[in-house]
């Protein structure tokens, strides 16, 4: 998985790094021949993707800039580190982006072994990389095909194209007569809305500060629902831009899992 993310973006070199209370373990390398981490956990802490200058760290990781955090919600549960790009000093926003949906497949699986009482750094690289793909090529919703639903969630023609409208939960509601891609789109905009409520927690928003448990639930109302502006909701939930994508990424992972489920219970 991790060679993979490295040759996708030409990284020079990669590490996967988890937190054991006051200990580093570094979990698995990518062209890093080294052992030494000659930096705490605390250097390592970051609410999001992050560019770091050449020499931010000492050497021998003089050379890595860029910094992707993996959340175990709501604690930081280590991150990837990157070197320098192949002929390059930084990484473009489209390289960042396309590392931010394999960085969650690592995520998940650390969670996935924590359920099983395993440590991750226990486990060979090899083993990691299967069970993350095997989990990918069994999932029908994948996260991708949840977020490009959210983007285009007033667009019944495309929800209507959309894998999701292949789901048995989106058909059985179809009123009679009902068979255009339009009427499927429009009931795919309803089970992601109904998705979307059931995240919100119960009773009355309270006032702000807004606690935590409303986060996700504002988040992908406010932004999709409400087609509101990121930066209105971060402002209203007083967060910053990294926490406001962290949570974000979160919640879609959350949406899916529903979708999922939702889809099981009408079969």
């Amino acid at each position: 998985m991790l060679a993979s993310m490295c040759t996708s973006v030409r990284a020079t070199f990669g590490m996967i790094v988890l937190f054991d209370q006051y200990r580093l373990n570094l979990t698995s390398t990518y062209k890093w021949r080294g052992t030494n981490l000659p930096v705490s956990r605390g250097d390592l802490l970051a609410d999001d993707a992050t560019h770091l200058e050449p020499g931010h760290f000492p050497p021998p990781l003089s050379d890595v800039v860029l910094l992707i955090p993996l959340y175990a919600d709501p604690e930081q549960a280590g991150a990837i580190l990157f070197g320098t790009p192949i002929n390059g000093v930084r990484y473009s926003k489209a390289d960042v982006e396309q590392l931010l949906y394999p960085s969650d497949l690592v995520l998940d699986a650390i969670k996935a072994a924590e359920q099983e009482e395993k440590y991750l750094q226990n486990l060979p690289e090899i083993t990691m990389a299967q069970e993350m793909l095997r989990e990918e090529q069994t999932q029908e919703i994948t996260i991708k095909i949840v977020e490009d639903a959210l983007r285009n969630l007033f667009d019944y023609a495309h929800l209507g194209d959309s894998p999701l409208a292949k789901l048995h939960i989106v058909n059985q509601d179809l009123p009679a007569k009902a068979t255009t891609h339009i009427d499927r789109g429009k009931n795919v905009y309803q089970l992601i809305k109904s998705a979307i409520d059931k995240l919100r927690p119960a009773g009355e928003l309270p006032a702000e500060p807004i606690p935590r448990e409303w986060h996700a639930y504002t988040i992908l109302h406010g932004a999709y629902i409400d087609d509101r502006l990121n930066r209105e909701i971060m402002s209203q939930l007083y967060i910053s831009e990294g926490t406001f994508n962290r949570t974000r990424r979160s919640a879609i992972r959350s949406l899916r899992r529903m979708l999922e489920e939702m889809e099981a219970a009408s079969s």
